[in-house]
């Protein structure tokens, strides 16, 4: 049989005269005076209905994840955060994503879309009063300058995102999302499309006993409808002409190109699991693909179609619309469960509802303060063990966090940017607290809540600011569990030492000899500078074997051991600052406080290798230019480079001191 699409190309006839028309079909009066009672449930659910909705299964970004995770990233990249402001009312997520798939004509007016400077408006011919200049705005009010939105769009897209100006990326970013978040307010409009059966005689002879005929009816004998078109057109009265707009083959098409309309506008959410031997999950929209190119087998899927058509109908009858609703849940639950696709959404689900890395963050807080107390209270030995042990606590939750995503993922934590920020800072953390129950000198101990505190703080800054699913598919090259766990488990552990706890330590004693802290009391020095030298060399074992088991991974992967990468050459340089610091120190060139600066030189070399190697745009490990990473990197670079140079003129003015003779 010729596709679907195929053949209604083959029509040019029936479809010249018609293109004119709306693609929708006529609405049937079914919603009344409804309208003051769909704004006021607007927003409100109950925690069943969300419990249900967090826990449909979704197919995006290449996995299988709930309906919470995506509606809580989709959030957090158009809003800059996981709460919404309508009204008097707080949404979270689930609830704003419902709100936009039942009630949109509320959810369009929601504040959601994040603008970062108001010159993105200016560029649109949009005109505002009593905004800040970063603010939010909702899609009603962008939709007005949707044209011009998409022409920009079209022409800043071309640009390299490194070689784009701020604003023409906030545009490009503002036009992603405004798509992103009309594709979802009209996700549901297949649920809208009606027929009366007396304004469409065409349709009567398929659909006789129904006086409304819906998306899903017709999804279902689209290939009844197809074939008597088919057979319309080769009626000698259609060969030269085309058909009255009124006659039953002028309303077949406009049937059948109103659901071919749809294909993209429903399509957002792909939640319907598809049929044995296929990989891709369905929407509405991509299961009419289906439909029109190769029909069958496709019952269960339309039967969903069907169950989201009355949801949209009960709308304003809570206690219907969760009944149904729990219907729709468990039978796409039992068509994943089928395909094995199901078993960790519930997991998934309490992950989230954990945030063990939030809770862990501010326990790490919590955990600083208390040793800033221990400092101003040194004699006090009950308060100093309560401080070690409180810091437990956040480190063991971080490591449980880190546990469950090893179980959801399959992988080892450190396959994404944001898991080996959250890997290396709890590395650090817990290499200092090793520490500090060996040699219980409280530095360890205050360097490990400070590092736990700023690694999670810049994981979740890093999350907000990248606003993407942080489970992501793997790229091809990294699809590998064993080199994985070889190679970018010991390279993030050399970063941890390195660039978190070696650093951070060296900072203690450059800036505290700067400013004079505990100038009388050289064991404190002394000791950190021993903890330095440490973890340096803790640092350099696994840098070396993460840096030569890389090569041995790019020999399995690209056939050759070392090809000058800028990544290669970050490795490279890491082993070389530690090795230079180490042999500096063993040969006397260097003493404590050249150990110290050599570890403070060490951050910028490891931000290098770490975060910067992947904006360069060249080499096999370039993977994305962002443009907030960027100024972290050169952040880092500036503060690093202020810390060094403070330290070389007071090195320098106390070698100056010493030799000069008292007066």
């Amino acid at each position: 049989m010729i596709k679907f699409r195929l053949s209604l190309l083959l029509l040019p006839l029936l479809a010249v005269p018609l293109a004119g028309w709306s693609a929708a079909a006529v609405p049937v009066d079914s919603e009344g005076d409804s309208k003051a009672t769909s704004e006021e449930r607007a927003g409100v659910w109950s925690e069943t209905v969300l419990d249900l909705a967090d826990r449909i299964a979704i197919q995006k970004e290449g996995r299988i994840k709930p309906l919470a995770t995506m509606a809580a990233f989709t959030m957090l990249r158009m809003n800059g955060k996981r709460t919404l402001k309508a009204g008097e009312t707080k949404l979270g997520p689930t609830e704003w994503l419902l709100d936009c798939l039942f009630f949109p004509e509320r959810a369009r007016r929601y504040e959601v879309l994040r603008i970062e400077d108001r010159a993105v408006l200016d560029m649109l011919g949009l005109r505002t009063d009593g905004k800040k200049k970063r603010d939010w705005y909702s899609y009603q009010f962008v939709s007005s300058a949707e044209p011009k939105l998409m022409e920009l769009w079209r022409t800043f897209g071309q640009i390299e995102d490194k070689q784009r100006t701020a604003i023409q990326g906030h545009l490009v970013r503002l036009a992603q999302n405004y798509s992103e978040l009309g594709g979802l307010l009209h996700f549901m409009d297949f649920g809208r499309l009606r027929y009366a059966a007396s304004d469409y005689p065409a349709l009567a002879g398929v659909f006789p006993d129904d006086e409304v005929v819906t998306a899903s009816q017709i999804m279902q004998q689209l290939p009844a409808l197809f074939t008597r078109l088919q057979e319309l057109q080769e009626q000698p009265e259609n060969l030269s002409a085309a058909p009255d707009p009124e006659s039953e083959a002028g309303q077949l098409l406009r049937v059948i190109r109103a659901i071919d309309h749809g294909v993209h506008e429903w399509s957002a959410l792909p939640i319907f699991p598809p049929p044995d031997g296929q990989e891709q999950w369905l929407s509405p929209g991509t299961l009419a693909v289906q439909l029109f190119e190769h029909p069958g087998g496709l019952d269960a899927q339309i039967q969903e179609v069907a169950r989201m058509e009355r949801l949209l109908d009960l709308r304003d009858d809570p206690a219907a619309f969760e009944a149904e609703f729990a219907v729709l849940q468990g039978s796409l639950e039992d068509l994943a469960e089928r395909r094995g696709e199901y078993d960790k959404i519930d997991m998934e689900v309490s992950y989230h509802e954990g945030q063990y890395f939030f809770r862990a963050q501010w326990l790490f807080v919590l955990g600083f303060v208390l040793t800033m107390v221990v400092a101003l209270r040194p004699n006090n030995p009950w308060l100093y063990r309560l401080t070690r042990l409180f810091l437990l606590a956040p480190v063991l939750l971080a490591i449980y966090g880190i546990v469950v995503r090893c179980i959801l993922r399959e992988r080892p934590p450190v396959s994404t940017l944001y898991e080996s920020i959250i890997f290396c800072t709890v590395v650090a953390a817990t290499i200092g607290m090793l520490i500090e129950f060996i040699n219980r000198k409280r530095v360890a101990q205050f360097m490990a809540a400070l590092v736990g505190a700023a690694g999670l703080f810049l994981a979740s800054w890093y999350e907000g600011m990248a606003g993407t699913d942080t489970m992501p598919q793997l790229q091809a090259v990294l699809d590998s569990n064993f080199w994985l766990s070889v190679h970018v488990t010991t390279i993030a552990l050399g970063y941890a030492a390195s660039g978190f706890l070696a650093a951070a330590l060296g900072h203690v004693y450059v800036l505290g000899k700067l400013f004079g802290v505990r100038k009388n009391q050289p064991d404190f020095y002394r000791n950190t500078a021993r903890m330095t030298y440490g973890v340096i060399a803790f640092g350099l074992l696994f840098s070396l074997v993460g840096t030569i088991t890389g090569g041995v991974w790019a020999n399995d992967s690209w056939g050759r051991f070392w090809g000058w990468d800028p990544k290669e050459n970050g490795a490279l340089m890491i082993v070389l600052g530690n090795l230079i610091i180490m042999h500096a120190r063993a040969s006397g060139t260097i003493r404590d406080f050249g150990v110290s600066m050599g570890a403070v030189a060490l951050c910028p070399i490891v931000a290098f290798s770490w975060f910067h190697t992947n904006l360069l745009g060249v080499g096999l490990h370039a993977y994305g230019y962002n443009q907030h990473m960027h100024d972290l990197v050169w952040t880092i670079y500036w503060v690093e480079g202020a810390v060094l140079a403070l330290g070389t003129v007071m090195y320098f003015m106390g070698r100056h001191k010493a030799t000069t003779p008292a007066s």
